[in-house]
């Protein structure tokens, strides 16, 4: 969602994918003027933009999983940004990529001082962070915040959440367990 405010204040007009029904629901009230968050790229690509066919201009993949799969969907010219941090192996057609002018980036970079044009944009009050934490849990139960999101770090593996998790804080000055 963090993604989708950002675009906007772009002059796009975003679509958030949620499969998690209860991010969903969370994601309902606290998007962008415009933006509109939808349970499938099914869903997004027929309400959003008329047809199921409707090719991406821009996709945001916070998963890190999904470039194989949506970058056939992509116009000419589009681009595709991958903002997830876990380790995947892809196998893309090269030519495809140059034949239709296709953009393949990745987003943790500070080499176009975006790290600092994000940070004057949540500091600024532009993109409104508050409404997008869900949660704030002591340091000390950090297991607990990354569960919240789905991240069970004794497996090393993403499970389902069954919270309306977006964000979540970590309080260093809180003691105990989470509330």
């Amino acid at each position: 969602m963090l993604y989708a405010w950002a675009l906007s204040l772009k002059g796009l007009a975003p679509a958030v994918i949620e499969t998690s029904p209860e991010r969903l629901s969370f994601a309902q009230d606290r998007l962008p003027d415009g933006a509109r968050a939808y349970a499938s790229l099914d869903d997004a690509r027929s309400s959003h933009f008329g047809s199921t066919d409707a090719p991406l201009d821009v996709v945001v993949d916070t998963t890190s999983g999904l470039l194989e799969e949506l970058y056939p969907l992509m116009a000419c010219g589009g681009t595709f940004m991958s903002i997830g941090l876990k380790e995947r192996r892809f196998t893309i057609d090269g030519m495809h990529l140059a034949d239709r002018s296709l953009s393949v980036i990745g987003s943790i970079d500070s080499l176009h001082g975006s790290f600092l044009e994000a940070f004057h944009l949540i500091t600024s009050g532009r993109i409104p962070a508050e409404r997008l934490v869900s949660h704030v849990i002591p340091l000390a139960d950090f297991q607990d915040g990354f569960a919240t999101l789905g991240c069970d770090m004794s497996s090393k593996s993403m499970t389902p959440t069954r919270s309306s998790s977006c964000k979540v804080l970590f309080d260093i000055e809180s003691a105990g367990s989470a509330a």
